[in-house]
């Protein structure tokens, strides 16, 4: 008892430190920073625009999966990470990875799907098996057993006897009953197995006959037909029955639309991510233009103060304001570039004592002197 006890102990022991260590396994460069930004639902769906059904609803559960944990949820993969992730917001981060789960959810239901329509039309596009003796005549008709037409089916099972210049079968799956083939035309003894892709014969009817215990019964009779050589224009009629019936021809269409279907729906579950992406790189450039907007705005509203400060100060005749309006008008600052300008108001700042406007009148003077133009 007390080491049944002790084996108890040790696997519930055992059992929570695996549960603590892959929980600690969820950790660390895994780990969300916040929950607080998965609260609002028209932030997080911002930008996912032309959504399909099944990516919607993939998306959903991811979301609603990830505010229920309490560890966070794993990043996406770094091998699987986009160039930008890194300068992705925590927000936007948290947007990529949802949709990236719900991409890989839909491609991995998508490529199951695709891989058994191919193997759908595989199947319907092999080569029939040609059974022995594919040409019969049969009612004084010489038919090709494969065609659709013909009436000819498939014979499985296991010989019972032969009786009558046939042989009486066990059907294999013991569904439609025993069947007899008459004008058998091979030796086979009881308890042969009849393959379903050699052997064929055409359903004519029923027959009673009598077993070797005595038992009357009645079965399905078929009749295997006489065996002929392949009759003039024969190769068309094979070449016909090669190809898919008018059924397999609709399942082929209607596999062919669902392998689109299927490819279309797998590439736009990574399109998504890929245009999640791009929106958020479109941002950030938005966002950049928008501040440098903003900065170039605060500016020139800085300049356009400072100007009409020193026009106040120039109209009324100061030093200062006349040297400043000078400068402006000399390089083009806040004002139309105006080198007559700039000259008059350089003059009247050095007559009303200012030595910078003085000095830089000279300058302006001799510039005016060397210029091609005035040469």
């Amino acid at each position: 008892m007390k080491t049944k006890i002790a084996v108890l102990f040790t696997i519930i022991v055992f059992n929570n430190a695996s549960i603590v260590w892959g929980q600690n396994q969820m950790r660390g460069p895994w780990q969300r920073t916040s929950q607080n930004q998965l609260a609002n639902e028209n932030q997080f769906y911002d930008g996912l625009t032309n959504l399909s059904q099944v990516e919607m609803e993939a998306l959903t559960s991811c979301r609603i999966w990830q505010q229920q944990v309490t560890d966070g949820m794993p990043r996406t993969p770094p091998s699987e990470q986009p160039a930008n992730y890194s300068s992705m917001t925590e927000e936007q981060k948290d947007i990529f990875d949802v949709l990236y789960r719900a991409a890989q959810q839909v491609k991995r239901s998508t490529d199951s799907d695709i891989e058994r329509l191919n193997w759908n039309k595989a199947a319907l596009l092999r080569e029939k098996p040609i059974p022995l003796d594919p040409w019969r005549k049969i009612n004084g008709k010489v038919v090709y057993v494969l065609s659709s037409d013909s009436g000819f089916m498939n014979c499985a099972g296991t010989v019972s006897q032969t009786i009558d210049g046939g042989v009486l079968v066990k059907s294999l799956l013991d569904i439609t009953g025993d069947y007899f083939i008459k004008g058998f035309p091979f030796q086979v003894a009881d308890g042969y197995e009849l393959d379903a892709s050699k052997f064929m014969a055409m359903k004519v009817g029923l027959k009673k006959l009598t077993t070797v215990l005595g038992e009357e019964r009645t079965v399905t009779e078929l009749d295997y037909g006489k065996p002929c050589e392949r009759p003039e224009g024969g190769e068309k009629i094979e070449a016909e029955a090669k190809a898919p019936t008018p059924y397999e021809q609709k399942q082929l269409q209607e596999i062919e639309s669902s392998l689109t279907e299927k490819r279309n729906a797998a590439d736009a579950a990574i399109k998504r991510a890929a245009e999640l992406i791009q929106k958020f790189e479109d941002d950030k450039i938005m966002e950049k233009q928008r501040q440098d907007l903003i900065k170039e705005t605060a500016k020139k509203a800085v300049q356009a103060r400072v100007l009409k400060g020193n026009q106040d100060l120039a109209d009324k005749g100061d030093a200062y304001g006349l040297l400043r309006m000078g400068e402006s008008y000399r390089d083009g600052e806040g004002v139309p570039k105006d080198l007559a300008k700039a000259k008059d108001y350089l003059t009247k700042a050095a007559a009303a004592g200012s030595p910078t406007a003085a000095d830089a009148l000279l300058k302006l003077n001799q510039v005016s002197t060397n210029s091609p133009a005035t040469q």
